[in-house]
């Protein structure tokens, strides 16, 4: 059970990080939001699908990559 809360925690330590990152006044690329997070670009998409069910506005665009 501790290594399921401390796994939590650090998901809410890592999507509160995010959040301060996409408050920032520039579009982010996924590997660069992957970089700063210390975690895999599949993380970040898991992250970010958890911010857009909270009702956080997150916007990608494909050709940009941003």
């Amino acid at each position: 059970m501790a290594s399921h809360s401390r796994r939590t925690l650090s998901q809410i330590d890592r999507l509160l990080r995010l959040i301060q990152i996409m408050q920032w006044d520039r579009p982010h690329s996924l590997d660069g939001l992957a970089a700063e997070l210390g975690v895999s670009r599949r993380t970040v998409l898991r992250d970010l699908h958890v911010l857009e069910r909270a009702g956080m506005p997150c916007a990608f665009d494909p050709s940009s990559q941003r």
